[in-house]
């Protein structure tokens, strides 16, 4: 579905679409299509996975090579929590990523700081490569939105798979 974000949001598309073969399209007009939509209990979850895909889209470790069938399967599975400045995230024994929104979180083991993170950066690596709980704990230095994301959804994405390992090492020098 293309211009699906411009029918949503009431804005003109942003880009240009072109074929690389030949192709055949059915054009749905907007009113029509926010009707089935809405009339089907699609609009809230449909606007959702395209604002997760969108921020997907923006961070470092789902910026690149990801594809869109991909991206939107992590999109609709991610989910999304809000934490107080001074919380600690909670590790469910689970692999799990979690995905920094907006605010701030601070990596540290044994007393020590790790790394802090900001708007776009995770944890929970280790947790996706090894099936290991977290070897570091991880505290929110000011409120904080973010996404945990199953770790099984990550197993096939090389690339992804890559700069977790990269990272998770990494952290380990420090």
């Amino acid at each position: 579905i293309m211009g699906e974000l411009s029918v949503l949001t009431g804005e003109p598309v942003a880009g240009t679409y072109r074929a690389s073969s030949y192709i055949q399209t059915l054009k749905i007009p907007a009113d029509l299509y926010l009707e089935f939509i809405r009339r089907n209990g699609l609009y809230n979850n449909i606007k959702r996975t395209h604002n997760n895909r969108l921020f997907l889209r923006s961070t470092w470790l789902f910026g690149e090579m990801t594809s869109y069938p991909t991206q939107n399967q992590i999109a609709q599975q991610m989910n999304g929590s809000v934490y107080a400045q001074g919380q600690t995230l909670p590790f469910n024994g689970m692999p799990d990523l979690f995905l920094l929104e907006s605010g701030g979180l601070e990596l540290y083991s044994d007393g020590k700081t790790i790394e802090t993170l900001s708007n776009g950066g995770f944890c929970g690596e280790e947790s996706v490569l090894y099936g290991k709980s977290a070897l570091f704990k991880a505290r929110f230095t000011k409120e904080s939105k973010g996404y945990h994301i199953p770790g099984d959804l990550l197993e096939d994405i090389p690339i992804v798979q890559w700069k977790l390992l990269e990272t998770y090492e990494r952290r380990l020098r420090n």
